[in-house]
């Protein structure tokens, strides 16, 4: 397309932009191609689920990718409403792996983390606290000790200058006051 059109009925004068729309640029057949190819994996997702949970298992992230390729061609809202589709059965199956690596972690009951602490600082009169504290200081996110000032204190506080306002002037002083005064007007003869 050109970018504008002549608008009908005005003899061609005034010209207007069209707007080229975002989805162009595939075919039908490579929708539908594309749209075959999404639910192939949503297939395959369905069917491999069991595989793709294990943890030493590649299916997993072999599917994932395939999606994220997938998705590169995706430019119409049916497309995208597939891959929506793939998003959700790889997310099921990546929850359903995270609760398998929470299994995974071994777990110790805190009679026998309390027991081991007690063999290890035994022997410590007085300093059990402060030896147990920097043995598990890296595994707290703790504020990092400042060994140093940066910059003065306290600021000076800056004076403010006041605006000088022109006051009004009132409509009297302008005028200087009258004084009475007596006027002779000479003697009538």
């Amino acid at each position: 397309m050109s970018g504008e059109e002549n608008v009908p009925g005005n003899g061609g004068k005034r010209k207007r932009s069209v707007k080229v729309p975002v989805m162009e640029g595939q075919t039908e057949e490579e929708r539908r191609a594309l749209r075959k190819k999404q639910r192939a994996i949503l297939d395959r997702v369905n069917d491999r689920h069991a595989e793709m949970i294990q943890l030493d298992s590649n299916a997993y992230a072999e599917e994932r990718e395939s999606n994220n390729k997938l998705f590169e061609n995706v430019r119409f809202t049916r497309e995208l409403g597939n891959d929506g589709d793939n998003l959700v059965a790889i997310g099921t199956v990546a929850v359903e792996r995270s609760s398998q690596l929470n299994q995974s972690v071994a777990q110790y009951p805190a009679n026998d983390i309390m027991e081991k602490l007690r063999e290890r600082y035994r022997g410590c009169n007085g300093g059990l606290w402060l030896n147990l504290g920097h043995d598990v200081a890296g595994l707290f996110k703790a504020v990092p000790i400042l060994n140093f000032m940066n910059g003065p204190l306290e600021q000076p506080q800056m004076q403010k200058k006041k605006a000088v306002r022109r006051q009004k002037q009132d409509e009297d002083d302008e005028f200087q006051a009258t004084q009475y005064e007596t006027m002779d007007y000479g003697e009538k003869k």
